[in-house]
This record gives structure tokens, sequence and C-alpha cells, in this order.
């Protein structure tokens, strides 16, 4: 799968019903919002949503799944961007 030219892998079943299906799959609002509260939110918007809080200026895992969201967190616990399914 590619998106914007980056390459993406696509893990083997994951097909979840967090894929659309009337779940929220992004949080703007989140960013620069402390990220233990900003985890709690989106797990409560979309319960199949694993979120998986990394540092700031980490590299993201190649790795697509909607089920998953990345959070990056700076020195001071905020989020730094968009919290986005996938």
């Amino acid at each position: 799968m590619s998106t914007n030219g980056i390459r993406h892998l696509l893990i083997p079943g994951c097909c979840y019903p967090c894929c659309g299906r009337g779940h929220k799959n992004s949080w703007p609002e989140l960013v620069g919002q402390d990220a233990d509260k900003a985890k709690a939110i989106i797990e409560k918007d979309n319960p199949w949503i694993k979120v998986v809080p990394l540092p700031a200026r980490s590299v993201r895992p190649d790795v697509s799944c909607c089920d998953r969201v990345y959070l990056l967190v700076d020195e001071n616990g905020n989020v730094t961007e968009v919290p986005i399914a996938g």
C-alpha cells in the first residue's frame, strides 16, 4: 500500500471494525493536550483503537493498521501532532 509516495505495510487481518464504520479516526482537537487524557479520549471515541505513545521526534513504524494510533508526545507530556488511526 502506498500513500503520498510513502510505502505502508498492511498487517494481515487488519480489517477491524475500527476501519470507518462510524467510528472516529482523527483527533485534531487533541494537539497540545495532555497525552494521558488524549489516550483516554481516543479510546473512548473508538474502543477498537490501541493507542501507542511515542516520543515526539520518533520515527513511527512504517506499518499501517486502522486499529492503531501513534500518539507523539513532547517532553512535557503533551500531544505534538494530530493523532490519526492507521
